[in-house]
């Protein structure tokens, strides 16, 4: 089984970097991100991102400090660096799909699960895209595989509850409560459809819930008094609650929103298609039953999308 997971997981790295030299960084996201990393590797900085001499309040900063990481020992930010991240958070995600399907599905899923999510269009993509997403897809998966380890007593529950607080807290100062909040949901969708109760109970949400809440708001205070106190409004207010409850983009109707749900989302081409991909393997059940449920989840609690897409 090991040397079958080793060659499926080697297969989809070489392929992913073999596109690496053959283009630059794109506009927007890559050369933005790329130069954000580069502006506070000169400013010797790594809890607030700058972009073009200004603060950048779009994005936490973590994604940069990993560009930054792989960039030590360069002179600025390599075009390969700024792509690396991803490449680290999909080669951690198949590990870890591996792990999980191994888990449920015994010997063959353990190798075929890697194989088909990374030979995936999406995630093939994204593996090697200088986006967040993937990084963000590794934090996610990383915090399932964890939690579902504790609800089935197969790890240290005095060790995995702190663990999923860092992961959590990774997840936010990655991309924002989709870091922690997505996991939330899948893992205790999935133990509630299986009715796994005792199991539920055991993952400990009750006390990972507040520690991520407490991580936050230590980084958030420490940002404000080393920056301004603008800065942690502008990730609070403007770029979740604001943007969330007012979206300035990707105005649709809701019945589109619904399809990219049921079908991009349950198929595995989504930005974070770990979840269903494994799922699949046992006929779109239980796993990819929770994640659906999830996504539906974030849709439906946005009740101002209604009336907002009724009228487009």
């Amino acid at each position: 089984m090991q040397k079958n997971v080793l060659l499926a997981v080697t297969f989809c790295l070489c392929c992913w970097m073999l596109l690496l030299p053959a283009r630059g960084v794109w506009a927007p996201d890559e050369a933005r991100y790329a130069e954000v990393a580069r502006e506070m590797k000169e400013q010797g900085e790594w809890l607030i991102p700058s972009l073009n001499g200004e603060l950048y309040t779009q994005k936490p900063p973590l994604f940069f400090d990993m560009i930054r990481l792989f960039s030590i020992g360069s002179e600025g930010v390599p075009e390969w660096a700024a792509k690396m991240p991803s490449i680290a958070g999909a080669l951690g995600t198949l590990i870890l799909v591996a792990l999980l399907a191994a888990r449920l599905y015994g010997p063959k899923g353990a190798w075929l699960a890697p194989l088909l999510l990374g030979t995936t269009m999406k995630f093939f993509w994204n593996a090697q895209f200088g986006q967040i997403d993937m990084w963000l897809t590794f934090l996610v998966t990383f915090q399932i595989y964890l939690g579902l380890g504790v609800a089935w007593g197969q790890a240290r529950r005095h060790l995995a509850i702190p663990g999923l607080m860092v992961l959590g807290f990774a997840g936010m100062i990655s991309k924002g409560p989709v870091g922690c909040l997505l996991p939330w949901l899948v893992v205790g969708l999935y133990l509630a459809v299986r009715k796994d109760w005792p199991g539920l109970k055991r993952v400990g949400l009750p006390w990972i819930i507040p520690g991520v809440i407490v991580l936050t708001a230590l980084w958030l205070a420490a940002a404000g008094l080393v920056e301004g106190w603008h800065y942690p409004q502008g990730l609070l207010w403007k770029q979740t609650v604001t943007r969330y409850m007012d979206p300035w983009h990707h105005y649709k109707p809701w019945y589109y929103f619904l399809g990219v749900i049921l079908t991009v989302g349950s198929i595995g081409i989504d930005d974070h298609p770990q979840v269903p991909t494994v799922g699949a393997l046992q006929g779109i059940r239980d796993m990819a039953t929770a994640e659906l449920n999830a996504a539906l989840c974030r849709f439906s609690l946005h009740w101002q999308w209604r009336p907002r897409y009724s009228d487009q």
